[in-house]
């Protein structure tokens, strides 16, 4: 407070004239300056912010106040334009809409290496295309990440992942970065970024019951329609993911369906997954061969 800021001098022609300073007009510096009466030194009132709101919607960091110098009887007014140099107070932050990405798992376990997911950017208040403003990034840590993946972060904000990008293994992975600037003395902030990954049709649907080889019993005057037994499914991808298999079956997503020969005598209902008697049975031992299917694999 109470900085020197500028130096006020008025002249008069009359010897014995003394001259009176004053601030006549603050304009958009309202209660931001004081000019001693005798001396014409303007100074601070209080602690000026180059990144003040006012200043930012005149679009440069200048105050103008207009000075009069009275010698009892005439007056003078000059314009002062007070420009506010930036001191490096503000942090860079991370911008939100950077901060999450997303990117498709590796389809069948295959390994990447540097694959480029996604560009950090940043802000910061302070002069613009100065070493106050002007930033660098670096990875902390990493939270939900395997063992064999591995982010990196350049100076310049690209993230890149190397190793596998499982999304069953973990659906996001949590970057802890921090921004430093380059000013004097530099400034710091850390934030968190999200990596999504994308689901890939990469594994097999499953029928977990009845268990390979099963027996299921029937009597042989079973009549056609009859049920007895339920067929349930599963899928590690996200089609399937968390669901009843009685949910995966009437979504759609899977398929179940009998081989000719069993076909013949039996049927699988694919919306519930009940096997049912399909046609008068025969005494003897029947073999079943299910399948269950996506659109793009199939399991037995």
């Amino acid at each position: 407070l109470k900085s020197p800021t500028s130096q006020m001098t008025a002249t008069d022609r009359d010897a014995t004239a003394e001259i009176e300073y004053s601030i006549s007009d603050e304009g958009t510096a309202l209660g931001c300056f004081s000019i001693n009466s005798s001396t014409g030194l303007i100074v601070t009132k209080r602690r000026l912010d180059r990144e003040d709101p006012v200043l930012a919607l005149s679009g440069r960091p200048i105050y103008v106040i207009t000075i009069q110098a009275f010698d009892g009887k005439y007056s003078a007014t000059a314009r002062v334009n007070i420009r506010v140099i930036d001191v490096n107070d503000n942090p860079p932050l991370l911008e939100e809409a950077s901060a999450s990405m997303s990117v498709n798992e590796s389809f069948g376990g295959d390994r990447v290496n540097d694959k480029f997911i996604g560009q950090l950017t940043y802000s910061d208040a302070d002069e613009s295309d100065s070493v106050n403003s002007r930033a660098s990034f670096s990875l902390v840590h990493t939270l939900r990440s395997a063992q064999e993946l591995r982010f990196s972060v350049s100076p310049d904000g690209h993230v890149t992942a190397s190793g596998i990008l499982d999304r069953e293994a973990s659906q996001r992975h949590l970057l802890v970065v921090r921004l430093t600037d380059h000013g004097t003395p530099a400034l710091s902030s850390t934030a968190t970024a999200v990596v999504r990954l994308q689901d890939l049709n990469d594994n097999p649907p499953r029928i977990w019951s009845p268990r390979p080889h099963q027996q299921l019993n029937l009597t042989e005057d079973s009549p056609p329609g009859v049920s007895f037994a339920e067929v349930n499914v599963t899928d590690a991808d996200a089609e399937c993911e968390r669901r009843s298999s009685l949910d995966c079956l009437r979504s759609g997503g899977l398929q179940l369906r009998l081989e000719r020969q069993a076909a013949a005598l039996f049927s699988v209902n694919s919306s519930t997954g009940q096997l049912m008697v399909a046609n008068p049975l025969t005494q003897g031992l029947h073999r079943l061969n299910l399948s269950v299917t996506t659109a793009a694999t199939r399991s037995r």
